[in-house]
């Protein structure tokens, strides 16, 4: 991941846009939005043209499969 992948960082809470997103998950960015879509990971909205996700949420959805 890059900068560029990260936004925030505070509190042990870290943001991330699309790619890095797609890096934690070690997939394309259209998966991202096709999990995003269909409700298997959460997004937040910030704009129009700005959407994040949760670092600990990804890696929630990530154990949740390692688990199933």
């Amino acid at each position: 991941m890059n900068d560029k992948d990260i936004i925030i960082k505070r509190n042990n809470t870290q943001v991330v846009r699309v790619r890095g997103a797609a890096n934690l998950l070690s997939c394309s960015v259209s998966q991202v939005w096709h999990l995003t879509k269909i409700g298997d990971i959460k997004s937040i909205k910030l704009s129009d043209r700005i959407t994040v996700w949760l670092e600990s949420e990804i890696e929630e959805y990530i154990y949740s499969k390692m688990e199933a």
